[in-house]
């Protein structure tokens, strides 16, 4: 069990590398060139991977990088599927990363309770 979990860490980590150089690199699609691979979380099973990403465009519309992404898949999984020589390579979800949207309302919600 504690084997499986170490194995879709480093599963993960290679993967958020991976995609991340082939994001900026080798994929064609003008709407994914200003995408961050934020995290990539992968089943222990190996069979799906959520992969979360930003943009460092702060006008980017996010819907579009996601739809963008969700194009690319097969390409990205054909790469994968080359470079890292996994057994089996998981299907890809893709997730726009709110975390650092979220950490700034929280920061507002605390502000305001120290001004009143």
């Amino acid at each position: 069990m504690m084997a499986k979990g170490l194995r879709a860490k480093r599963v993960s980590e290679l993967l958020r590398e991976e995609l991340s150089r082939l994001i900026i690199y080798e994929v064609k699609d003008p709407r994914v060139k200003s995408v961050i691979i934020t995290a990539v979380k992968v089943t222990n099973d190996l069979s799906i991977a959520r992969i979360y990403f930003r943009s460092y465009d702060v006008e980017a519309n996010l819907e579009d990088i996601l739809s963008g992404l969700n194009r690319s898949k097969g390409f990205l999984r054909e790469n994968i599927k080359r470079s890292l020589r996994l057994k089996k390579i998981p299907s890809f979800e893709f997730f726009i990363d709110d975390t650092v949207d979220e950490g700034f309302k929280i920061e507002q919600i605390i502000k305001k309770l120290h001004e009143s």
